[in-house]
């Protein structure tokens, strides 16, 4: 008899209703990993080369479920948040005047991801120059005839030899001309350093190999570089300029 059996091949294990057993979805068993949703942060409060002083409440705006966000100023982890809204305060004193560099960091359960780098500029030791006429304009293009340039003067105080300059505008079908100096305009003084560039913003960066700057007046010019490609068109600037140390 055990012979027979043997030679009718192996022993087959039944359930309960006789059938074959089968893999039970729901018996706990090991499954494929469908992943956790990663997380990430960007920098909300703060556009690509803004001024900063003092304390500075830098603002975020997350996807997925983080559990910190931490700030990171040229690399270097200075603060962080643990809780919605992720609303990270930072003291921009302990960081040298210029342009640094901020990082947002989230950090998740299966990921965590870096926001794009934003440069801000710090000038706890300086100061913003104060233009005698407005910083925000409306800049047109006719259709025929030759573009109009437009000038910000400003008068320059005693002990600063770094200078960061920023003009912004809204088409981005503009490409504009930045330049700085001493004097009046660039045709009856002297041109410092000259920037042209398609991506607002534009950043001309100054600084005196030879001390402090002169004091006196000062200029900011711009032109549009691409005056045929805008004909017809307008765009809103903004210039700003910080004075360093």
């Amino acid at each position: 008899v055990l012979l027979s059996l043997l030679l009718a091949g192996p022993l087959i294990a039944c359930g309960d209703d006789g059938g074959s057993a089968s893999p039970d979805p729901d018996s706990g068993a090991p499954s494929l990993d469908v992943g956790v949703e990663p997380v990430s942060a960007t920098i909300k409060s703060l556009a690509s080369h803004d001024g900063v002083q003092g304390t500075v409440t830098v603002e975020t705006l997350v996807e997925g479920e983080p559990s910190k966000v931490e700030l990171l100023v040229d690399g270097q982890v200075v603060a962080e948040a643990t809780a919605a809204p992720f609303a990270i305060s930072w003291d921009s004193t302990t960081a040298t005047d210029g342009i640094v560099k901020l990082t947002v960091k989230a950090h998740g359960a299966a990921d965590s991801k870096t926001s794009d780098e934003l440069p801000v500029i710090v000038y706890n030791q300086g100061e913003m120059a104060q233009f005698l006429t407005a910083s925000e304009v409306l800049m047109s293009v006719p259709k025929t005839g030759t573009a109009g340039h437009k000038k910000f003067n400003y008068s320059m105080p005693e002990g600063y030899s770094k200078q960061i300059t920023v003009l912004t505008w809204d088409a981005r079908s503009f490409q504009m001309d930045l330049a700085v100096g001493v004097g009046n305009c660039p045709g009856s003084g002297t041109m410092a350093a000259q920037k042209v560039s398609k991506t607002s913003p534009l950043v001309v960066v100054y600084e005196s190999k030879a001390g402090a700057f002169a004091k006196g007046l000062w200029f900011a010019h711009l032109a549009v570089a691409n005056v045929d490609d805008v004909r017809g068109q307008s765009t809103k600037v903004v210039a700003k300029t910080y004075l360093l140390k």
